[in-house]
């Protein structure tokens, strides 16, 4: 399988709180992934950074050539 997306030591912060902190996760072609956890653990935070909406504060987030 091919990797799509590679997010690694991921940080965010919004109005000082720390939502992420060394986040890391990797996406391949035909798997399928879950971001569970409870409210206000950073799920739709790392998803915003996954999809371009939010720049991370920390770390990196690499995508396949090609990937959009």
């Amino acid at each position: 399988p091919m990797l799509l997306i590679q997010a690694a030591d991921l940080s965010f912060a919004h109005g000082g709180r720390r939502v992420l902190a060394g986040a890391s996760m990797e996406v391949k072609t035909g798997e399928r992934s879950a971001v569970v956890g409870a409210n206000g653990a950073g799920k739709s935070t790392l998803l915003m950074l996954l999809a371009r909406e939010l720049a991370p504060q920390g770390g990196a987030v690499t995508y396949a050539r090609g990937a959009s």
